[in-house]
């Protein structure tokens, strides 16, 4: 029995990720409504992730999109006289 554990948790690999109080909240109250555990909801995703499955495709792409229109949107908020300072202040030919 021991080594059957041993075996089992060395072919274990732990994720550790930190999200903020309130939708760590809600992720486990929504998982516990659907009779889910964190550990196989995620473990799912994942297995779906690396096994390229179409609807995990498309959630990746989608969030790729938002991540970039993010971003994007960072940047048309600077101001073009700051963006022109900083790009003078830091001109290797200056």
């Amino acid at each position: 029995m021991i080594k059957e554990n041993a075996k089992y948790i060395s072919a274990k690999k732990s994720v550790h990720v930190n999200i903020g109080k309130d939708i760590h909240r809600k992720f486990r109250s929504q998982l516990f409504l659907q009779d889910i555990t964190m550990q196989q909801f995620l473990e799912n995703c994942i297995e779906l992730f690396v096994n390229e499955n179409a609807r995990m495709n498309k959630i990746i792409n989608d969030l790729k999109k938002e991540l970039k229109e993010k971003e994007l949107n960072k940047l048309r908020g600077i101001d073009k006289k700051d963006l022109y300072d900083v790009i003078e202040e830091n001109s290797p030919f200056s």
